[in-house]
């Protein structure tokens, strides 16, 4: 969160000339940039919010004055994904203890999409399960040798389409 606010900060000082903001993140980036969205002077153009560990109702709720200050949101959500299945629920069950936070346990954002639209978010945003998108399909592998699997599977070409869209305000043809 401290962070967020420090990108904000940094936009707001440094980068004010700038023609407009655009965010893109994954996994716990989500909270980053909506953090900082939220301190921003000016509303951000377009974000993209891919396998957002935060949680579902994080649009409406803890961070409704981030998502009041852009103007679209873009989510791709995956059920496949094992990562915010399986110990998205226990990290948060933990924040909850320690944390001020006294909100009962949900599912990811990135895992489920919101309940519904709200205001500018862009449906569609759930991957369907026969897809069967992990936790790091979203992105280009990392490493320059890409084993057999990584360099035939390619997965991450459907979300960089989809992000691309997102940034272009174009109409979203996947998922």
């Amino acid at each position: 969160m401290d962070c967020g606010r420090r990108l904000a900060d940094f936009c707001n000082r440094a980068l004010s000339q700038a023609a407009s903001f655009s965010f893109l993140s994954h996994s716990l980036g989500a909270r980053l940039v909506l953090e900082a969205i939220k301190h921003l002077d000016r509303p951000a153009r377009n974000v993209a919010l891919t396998a957002a560990a935060i949680k579902r109702d994080c649009l409406s709720g803890e961070y409704a004055s981030a998502f009041s200050n852009a103007e679209t949101i873009s989510v791709l959500a995956s059920r496949g994904d094992k990562v915010l299945k399986l110990a998205f629920p226990v990290g948060d069950s933990f924040a909850s203890l320690f944390g001020n936070d006294r909100s009962q346990p949900q599912v990811a954002l990135g895992y489920e999409g919101p309940q519904q639209a709200i205001g500018a978010t862009k449906p569609p945003w759930q991957i369907p399960d026969t897809a069967k998108y992990d936790h790091g399909d979203y992105l280009p592998p990392s490493n320059v040798t890409l084993t057999a699997a990584q360099a035939q599977s390619r997965k991450w070409e459907k979300p960089a389409a989809f992000m691309r869209r997102a940034f272009r305000g174009e109409r979203q043809d996947w998922p």
